[in-house]
């Protein structure tokens, strides 16, 4: 399979590398993958670059790039703010891939913090017909908060110690909601950049972006102990909040970071078939 290094957007200041199949599905969409917070473009372990080619075996092609200011992509230059930055780039990347392989179509992948930029992408772009994203954030429930905190006591128990703990905890998160509440008010959007979306918001437009079309994938590693408890919790919390036809995936066996081969044989599966891979059968 073709894989180049690439520069690209207005003044070619991103760098990507394009992963091109032998024989390109014709139905199958481009891909676009980008950073895991703050790591290179390769991703935990180098899972993205395994799962370019594996996307690239099954006819897929993508480009997998760094955002301003990580990787190899130059600092930005500061006249927009991280979000709106982080679109344009992302547009950047669909031109580019568009350019080179040949699609109108496109499928992203937002990998834990790149959940909020690749949906601000298929929402602002209707050539992004298929969005996955994984482990950006617990779908919880009542018995799963209820887990967490008797899991909490029996860990830290109820001696002068763990009082002191959970008080220090209540204030803390005291703090950080008036602050969210003090920016609400302020600026009429919750977050300085507008990205800080809650939960509910976020699934809420998930849910109205499937509605239009878009094919949406949730996937979430079960490391998460406590919070965490299989398909069916993540189903439940999707219905609750409207979002019936958004698709679940529950890997009960990968950690957040797919430390082990095994657990990133698990996600690239997983990741394939959100992404919209043909199978590998079908391929040619």
């Amino acid at each position: 399979m073709p894989e180049r290094s690439l520069s690209f957007g207005s003044n070619a200041e991103l760098v990507g590398t394009l992963c091109l199949p032998e024989q390109q599905a014709s139905s199958a969409p481009g891909v676009v993958l980008f950073n895991a917070g703050l790591l290179h473009r390769v991703g935990p372990h180098r899972v993205q670059v395994r799962l370019a080619r594996a996307l690239a075996a099954r006819g897929q092609p993508s480009l997998r790039f760094d955002l301003h200011g990580l990787g190899d992509s130059a600092r930005a230059s500061g006249a927009l703010g991280h979000g709106a930055q982080a679109l344009a780039d992302l547009r950047d990347a669909l031109e580019a891939l568009r350019e080179h392989a040949d699609v109108d179509r496109f499928a992203v992948l937002g990998f834990c913090s790149g959940i909020v930029p690749a949906f601000r992408l298929a929402e602002a772009d209707s050539r992004v017909r298929v969005l996955a994203l994984y482990d950006g954030f617990d779908l919880l429930n009542s018995i799963s908060r209820l887990r967490y905190y008797l899991g909490r006591l029996l860990e830290h128990g109820l001696d002068r110690t763990a009082m002191a703990h959970y008080l220090r905890r209540a204030r803390l998160t005291w703090g950080a909601l008036m602050l969210r509440l003090r920016d609400v008010s302020s600026t009429g959007a919750s977050g300085s950049d507008a990205d800080d979306l809650s939960v509910p918001a976020l699934l809420a437009n998930l849910a109205a972006l499937n509605a239009s079309g878009v094919q949406v994938s949730l996937i979430n590693a079960g490391s998460a102990f406590g919070v965490r408890d299989g398909q069916a919790q993540m189903r439940a919390a999707l219905d609750r909040h409207g979002a019936r036809d958004v698709r679940a995936v529950f890997l009960d066996d990968v950690d957040h970071l797919l430390t082990s081969l095994a657990a990133q044989r698990t996600f690239i599966d997983a990741a394939c078939a959100a992404l919209g891979a043909p199978a590998p059968s079908a391929a040619a």
